[in-house]
């Protein structure tokens, strides 16, 4: 079993998703940099507090692409997604830090 930090919520109003965060038509989204900024406090945390090594979450399933570009992937084989009505429809995903 390895060590992690659940983000239980992330969502950005669908308004600002798709909001390039650089005038520059291939850079990230300012939905990238939210992620992004998430991800530094969380590997901050752990480098100091909790040493874990994994962030988990559970993506609906038309944001699991948002989160594939972000890095995650999918919980593999020997990781065990946790059972409960509020994740039934949701992709269990995680990132290692």
């Amino acid at each position: 079993m390895y060590p992690a930090v659940e983000i239980k919520m992330f969502a950005v109003d669908e308004k600002y998703q798709h909001i390039p965060y650089y005038n520059e038509p291939d850079t990230c989204s300012l939905s990238d940099m939210l992620l992004y900024d998430v991800i530094a406090h969380i590997n901050e945390f752990t480098e100091n507090e909790c040493a874990a090594d994994k962030i988990v979450l559970y993506a609906v399933p038309k944001a699991e692409s948002f989160y594939s570009r972000n890095l995650f992937n999918k919980f593999e084989d020997y990781m065990k997604p946790a059972s409960s009505w509020f994740t039934n429809e949701c992709i269990p995903m995680f990132m290692s830090l």
